[in-house]
Parts: structure tokens; sequence; C-alpha cells
């Protein structure tokens, strides 16, 4: 049981300082809920305390032109330093939720002595999100500036948290934007155990309102630190809070990290076709161009992560275009977008694009995710220029080292990547192994599938030299099922020696001379996951990826320091634990997204813009 709000001896509009039927709404209701009561129960000369309060609300529940209209007011009668303080901090706040290219800058040059805690607070996070958002439009915001506001702001979140038992920190609920802050400058791992300590002091004393959000930020930064399973839950948890309020600028993250995520994760769950649906029902109804710009990069993302940069330009620029966006990003996000947009111009060969891309992320705040973005946007353009990046490589795969989650985990995928288009077998099979343990480990087994299917294209790259006859086909598509030839026979009603001969001739068609190198080549493999089914070690799954690559032993053992005979200990392992009998099996088993990972189709009909694509899980 949650403890009652008790905050008597304050004063203020009742005998606890709290507007009737505030603490209720607190405990039970929603922010958008708390700003519709807290706009009926004000008075003309009501305290600044309620006005502020209630204009957070409404800044955090979806009416954020109406909470600025207030504080403009409150302003007017705002009396010495502490109030107008509060004022300006509580308007400065507020811009998080509504447009930068319209808002006055805010801005810090020297912070006023003997503030209320939760009032510095605010005008900290309130000059530093100014600078993320205005970062790349002048001069470059200092990273170690914007870490030092952001971690004195969650030392003050943390003694609003522990002082009165959490009750002043229910009061100024919005503090909690201090942990998101920590997550846009580059620093989860402080983000986390920030905003657990805040979810638990909220909810110790009953203020579920703003404890939904303090979730929120604690699954953003669990994400962005490479916990991606327990992100998931977090989001799942705080979009059941959301989505019943279509207004809120919070209600559109969960639904697209939910499909972001899972998306990455390759399970079951929420398809991008009913997320694009969810996006266009909400980013309709709420006012916050920041949400809406943000979520795009989200889904965009996680197309990029599967390998296609293409599509995911596309819903990056459903909207309209990437500069018009840009404007209502953070430095982070603004980072994402114009490297994703890099990406798809480097791919399709438009270099002069990609490289005004690479410029303007250059300029952008120096925190880790964008250095390293520049860094895997540079290697992209070298490879599509056909230059030999000897020393992009290098530098981004030591960048990569001193980054945690998913930022180092794209980084190996972009040094894979680079190694396919050089057309480097070798190197591409030595690379695979990190992309597999970082994938692993993140239970993003989608990334490592999708790196597979990349390195297979250098196992037969060749067009067949005839088509194949409709019983090839049949043989080719149980060969791909894993297969045995006695099997094969015995289903097809054939003599093994038949088989072997269809088999013969198969190989021999696309140039190849391994069973496991038709994969992706003639039919589609079968989508079921077996690496993941049978719950390898991680050093069991990077075999299993290898294999699936089309590698040898001796390539696996080369790729993995191994000697053979320990490969072929780990091979036999796997094949008891997916109850196989070959390593074709082993291959066969290991879905290919290229064949069946997300597209993008055109849209269908839906309220909303209709200009956002459909995207298919």
């Amino acid at each position: 049981m949650h403890r009652a709000l008790d905050l008597r001896g304050r004063g203020g509009a009742d005998e606890t300082g709290w507007l009737p039927g505030e603490r209720t709404l607190l405990e039970t209701g929603s922010l958008g809920a708390l700003a519709r009561r807290g706009a009926k129960e004000l008075r003309e000369g009501s305290p600044l305390d309620d006005e502020l309060r209630v204009a957070a609300y409404e800044q955090n529940g979806g009416h954020v032109r109406r909470a600025e209209l207030r504080l403009l007011a409150a302003a007017s009668r705002a009396v010495g330093v502490q109030e107008r303080a509060a004022v300006a901090a509580q308007l400065g706040l507020g811009r998080l939720h509504g447009d930068w290219t319209a808002s006055a800058r805010v801005r810090l040059p020297s912070m006023p002595r003997g503030l209320r805690p939760a009032t510095e607070l605010k005008l900290l996070v309130a000059a530093a999100f100014d600078a993320l958002f205005h970062d790349g439009t002048g001069p470059r915001v200092d990273w170690a500036e914007q870490c030092a506001a952001a971690g004195r702001a969650a030392d003050i979140l943390d003694r609003l948290g522990d002082e009165h038992g959490g009750r002043d920190l229910a009061r100024d609920g919005d503090a909690v934007h201090a942990a998101l802050l920590l997550v846009c400058v580059g620093m989860p791992e402080r983000a986390a155990p920030v905003a657990s300590r805040s979810l638990e002091a909220l909810r110790s004393v009953g203020a579920e309102a703003w404890a939904s959000v303090a979730e929120l930020y604690l699954a953003f930064a669990q994400l962005a630190s490479g916990d991606i399973a327990t992100a998931l839950d977090g989001f799942r948890r705080a979009d059941r809070v959301f989505r019943d309020e279509p207004g809120s600028p919070w209600s559109i993250f969960g639904v697209v990290n939910i499909v972001a995520i899972e998306a990455l994760r390759g399970g079951p769950g929420l398809q991008l076709t009913e997320a694009e649906h969810e996006f266009v029902r909400r980013a309709g109804t709420h006012s916050s161009p920041a949400s809406a710009a943000s979520a795009l990069v989200v889904l965009a993302s996680a197309l990029a992560d599967l390998g296609d940069p293409a599509s995911a330009h596309r819903v990056l620029t459903a909207a309209g275009s990437v500069d018009g966006m840009l404007p209502h990003l953070g430095s982070h996000m603004k980072g994402r977008a114009l490297e994703i947009a890099g990406l798809a111009a480097a791919e399709s060969g438009d270099l002069h694009d990609a490289r005004g891309c690479e410029r303007r992320l250059a300029r952008l705040m120096a925190s880790p995710s964008n250095e390293l973005a520049t860094r895997r946007l540079r290697l992209a353009i070298a490879d599509a220029a056909g230059r030999s990046p000897r020393t992009a490589r290098p530098r981004l795969a030591a960048a990569s080292v001193r980054n945690p989650g998913i930022e180092a985990l794209r980084a190996r995928m972009m040094l894979l990547a680079s190694c396919v288009a050089a057309g480097d077998r070798a190197g591409a099979l030595a690379e695979l192994p990190n992309v597999s343990r970082l994938a692993t480990r993140l239970d993003a087994v989608a990334v490592a599938h999708s790196s597979v299917a990349r390195v297979r294209t250098l196992n037969h790259g060749l067009a067949p030299a005839r088509p194949l006859s409709r019983r090839e086909r049949e043989v080719a598509a149980l060969v791909i099922a894993g297969w045995s030839n006695r099997r094969i026979a015995e289903a097809l009603f054939l003599s093994v020696r038949t088989v072997e001969s269809h088999v013969g001739r198969i190989l021999r068609v696309y140039g190849v001379t391994r069973r496991a190198h038709l994969l992706g080549v003639v039919v589609e493999p079968v989508s079921r996951d077996a690496v993941a089914d049978a719950r390898l070690t991680e050093r069991q799954s990077q075999v299993a990826h290898l294999i699936a690559a089309g590698a040898s032993n001796a390539e696996i053992a080369v790729a993995l320091s191994l000697r053979t005979k320990t490969v072929e200990k780990h091979v036999s392992s796997i094949l008891e634990r997916m109850g196989g009998t070959s390593r074709t099996q082993i291959a066969a088993r290991v879905p290919d997204p290229a064949r069946t990972g997300p597209t993008t189709s055109p849209p269908a009909d839906a309220d909303g813009p209709s200009s956002f694509p459909i995207v298919s899980g």
C-alpha cells in the first residue's frame, strides 16, 4: 500500500496545501486529469505555488500552450527573486514539450543564490535542454558543461526524493526530467539509478501520476545502457498508462520503443504495422513536435539497425524533410537522424548528400553517441566511394570499446558491413563473432541474423548459371531446411543417389561448394530461430552464426582464435542442443532477415497523416 500524501503545515488551497481533489488524482489519476481538475479549482489570486503545480500538470498532460499563458500571467505578479526564478524555471521546462523553433532561448549565465532546490533543478534542466535542441545552429555545445549541469540536477533530484520521505518530490514531480537529461547527454549509467530512486520515492508517497514518467525515463536509461529486456518491460508498463492519454507528450514513446525493441529481438509481439496506426492516432492528437519527431527517429533506428537504411530514411522523412525535423530534436536524436540520412544517401550513391550529413553531424556536441555516429558514417562514405578505409576501421573499432550498449553494436555492424562491401570475407568472418557477442548480450538476435545475411552474400554473389528445374527447386528447398539426403529421398520417393545428383547439380548452378551456401539463394529459410530456442552459450551462438554465414571449422577457428578441435566440440554441442544432425541444419535455422524482416509498403487507409509509410514486420 502506498502512503497517503501528507504535507500538513505547508499552507495553500486547503489545510494540506493541495487543491481539492488533487491528492486523490495524484495517487490514482493521470497528469491530464490533474491538469483539467487543477484548471477548474484555481481561482483569481490563488497562491503562486498552486499555479506552478497546475502548469506542470498541463505541460506534461498535453496542454503546453495553456500552461505557457498561465505562467506568463503569473510572471506579471511574481515578487522577488525566488518567485520570478520559479516562474522562469517552469516556463523553460515546459519548452521540453513545446516548439523550440518558436520559443525564446533559455539561457543561464549565472544561478541566483538562495533558490529552492526544485527551482534550481528546473533552471538547470531547462537551460541544458535549450542547448541540446539548438545544438548545430551556432557554436558547438560543450559536452562536459552539459554533463556537469546534468550531474548537478541529478544530485538535487536525489535530495528531493530523500527529504521528507519523497513528499517534496511529489509536489515538484517534473523534477524527474533531470533523469531524462542524463540520458540525452550520454550518461545512461547515472540516469538509471537516479530514475529508479525517484520512481521509488514517488511511489512511496502514492504519487503514481509522476511515477509513470519516472518509469518511462528509467526504461530510456536501461535501453541506452543495453539492458533491452528490462527496458521493454518498463516501456510496456508505461504504455499501459499513457495509451489512454493521447494528448500527452509521452503517449507515443511506449509503443514506438516496444516496436523497436521487438524488431531488434526478432521475437513475436507488436508489429511495425500496428505501430504505424498507433503513431498516426497519437501524433494527430498531441501537440508536441519534439515527441513526434523523436518517435520517427526511434522507428527509423530499428530499421537501420536491421540493415535497411533506405527504409529507415523513408520512415524518417514520413512527416517531411530531415531538415524540417532537426529543430525539434535534441542533440543525440539529431545525430542519429543525420547518420541514418547519410547512410541512406551513401547506399544510393549520393555521396554529396552523405558528406553533407557527415559535416553537420561532426558539428554537433561531442557526446559519445554523436562521435560514434560520425565515425560510422565516415566509414560508410569511404566504402561507397571505393576508398580503402585503412584508418577508419581501426578508429571505429577502438571507439566502440569505450561505449556501452546499442552504440557499440552499431559500430561493430558497420565494421562488418565495411568488410562485406570490400569483398573481404575473412575480415567479415572475423568481425561476425563481435556482432554475435554484443547482440546476444543485448538480446538483439535479429541484428545478428541481419549480419549473418550480409556475410552470406559473399558466399554466392553470382546469379545462377541457369534456372533450376521444378525437381531441383524441391530438393533445394529441403536442403535449405536442413534435411539429409536420405530424408529427402524418402519424402520425394527418389533414391539417395538421385538426390545426391540433384544436390551436386544445384551447387554447380550457383557456383558454391557447401550445402549451407544455398541459404538465402534459392528459397527462404525457415523462420524459427533455433539459436535462441536452444539457449546456446555466447560462444556457441558465435559458432552457430559463423556456420550460418558459411564458414568452415578452420575459418571459425581463425575468427574466434580457437583450435579446430575446440570448434568441432562446439559444433557437436550445438547439434545436441538443437536436436540436429548436420551443420546445414544449424545454418538453416538461423533466420535470414533480408527475406523475413521488416519492409515498407505503400500507406494504407488510416485516420491521420497518410504520408506515414506502413512498416510491416
